[in-house]
């Protein structure tokens, strides 16, 4: 049972993407809001529409609440959390990743390579938070929220940190999180598989959205209709985001199924990725990392992909056992998208493609005879 609405919960992690212009500890939260109404935004597509979200949210029901620590390494680890209290309960809601800034130099790649690394094994953002968790002195009940990687985080808390920190959680709740990678499934399958754990959790996706298909849940999501369509990657980033969650009345309206492209994002994370060895494994997510320490556009982003694709390749063998999706249509899709986003694709790259598009189809025809 939710001490607060799930709906409630999620603007809370729309202000959290908001730092704090002028904290001071033990402050209200109501002084929190009226500041960040008073500022304004950021002259950026995202915390425009951020912005105007939290303008439409109602937060009467935490206006008393006392930001007691506020924690922003956004120039070191990249990680950004809000404890908030009453006199009960102890709330952390804990920030996702954010824009690369190449503005105002606010915030940088810290948060695109700790994701990354989630392919790898525990994160430097993981752990700076168990840190602080593990520092928490208080007896009142404990609330882990976050959005993307900040749900990220929270699942990850609940999952290692110790029985007695894990007697005071009181609720996980996590706004279109990545799951966590197979090792830390395995390391912690006790916990996991924990029923009175798993009736803490509650992880909420968007039927678009392709970053919460990516590694293993924890436990099943409840899907949510997006207020987009969710056809392109365009749709599908804005479907990631917090404001994307389609309401009536007030409420979510619930969605029978992923769509398509996160399917695609479920297919090359938790297959293709997960059918590397480890030395290739770390090939492929180093050649990421490069990519986000040298400031590519989104056009050489598609290249550094065919590319590892390609190269990776050989190791694909047709006869792996793959989950039965639309392989066809994701493909198809994938295509289209790479007409409208790249001007010009290397041939040597573009063959390799061509081989990898080759034996998708033969998987396909396969999976065709077989039904």
């Amino acid at each position: 049972m939710l001490k607060y609405r799930a709906e409630d919960y999620a603007s809370l992690c729309a202000l959290t993407y908001l730092d704090i212009p002028e904290y001071r500890k033990g402050m209200l939260f109501s002084t929190y809001v009226e500041q960040c109404f008073l500022k304004g935004c950021k002259e950026n597509e995202f915390y425009q529409r951020l912005h105007e979200y939290v303008m439409k949210q109602n937060f009467y029901e935490f206006m008393d609440l006392e930001i007691v620590n506020y924690v922003n390494e956004n120039n070191h680890s990249g990680l950004v959390f809000y404890q908030l209290e009453d006199k009960n309960d102890c709330y952390l809601i804990y920030r996702g990743s954010e824009l690369y800034d190449a503005v105002n130099h606010e915030n940088g790649w810290e948060d695109w390579l700790d994701n990354l690394e989630i392919w790898l094994g525990i994160t430097n953002q993981q752990l700076r938070a168990m840190k602080y968790f593990n520092e928490l002195n208080t007896q009142k009940r404990l609330h882990l929220i976050g959005h993307s990687k900040g749900g990220n985080i929270a699942l990850f808390l609940g999952v290692a940190c110790s029985d007695e920190k894990m007697s005071q959680i009181d609720e996980i709740v996590t706004f279109n999180a990545p799951g966590i990678n197979d090792d830390m499934m395995m390391q912690y399958k006790k916990r996991i598989q924990d029923i009175h754990f798993k009736n803490k959790i509650l992880c909420i996706e968007n039927e678009n959205d392709p970053i919460s298909s990516m590694f293993s849940h924890v436990k099943e999501p409840v899907l949510v209709s997006s207020i987009y369509k969710g056809a392109s990657v365009e749709e599908a980033y804005h479907s990631h985001q917090i404001w994307a969650y389609e309401k009536k009345d007030g409420y979510f309206v619930s969605a029978a199924k992923k769509s398509i492209l996160p399917r695609l994002a479920d297919l090359v994370s938790n297959h293709f990725v997960n059918l590397l060895d480890e030395e290739n494994k770390k090939k492929f997510v180093h050649k990421f990392m490069e990519y986000c320490q040298n400031d590519c556009s989104l056009e050489e982003m598609y290249h550094v992909v065919l590319y590892n694709i390609g190269i990776h390749q050989n190791l694909l063998s047709e006869d792996e056992d793959f989950r039965s999706v639309e392989i066809q249509t994701l493909l198809s899709l994938f295509q289209k998208e790479m007409k409208e986003k790249v001007i010009s694709i290397p041939e040597s790259v573009k063959a390799s493609f061509d081989e990898v598009k080759s034996k998708v189809e033969g998987w396909v025809n396969q999976v065709g005879k077989k039904q």
